[in-house]
């Protein structure tokens, strides 16, 4: 992924964070099932040398959030 694809794919799941928790990062994280470093820093998690692939990042987003995995992409 490109570095500004990543940025708008972080862009995006912060506005879904925004949107369906209220921006609460500890909220987002029990939705998600990671742990609170991870929602803080998304960047990481869309790296290229992420700890998971970042499509099972987008994955885990589309789901837990009920959002078009296309749109987050």
């Amino acid at each position: 992924m490109q570095l500004d694809a990543r940025a708008d794919v972080v862009s995006r799941i912060r506005t879904l964070i925004a949107r369906e928790d209220g921006g609460d990062v500890t909220a987002a994280a029990r939705r998600l099932g990671w742990p609170v470093r991870d929602v803080c820093q998304l960047e990481r998690l869309v790296a290229d040398d992420a700890p998971r692939p970042a499509l099972d990042t987008v994955a885990r987003v589309a789901v837990a959030y009920a959002a078009d995995a296309c749109w987050l992409l």
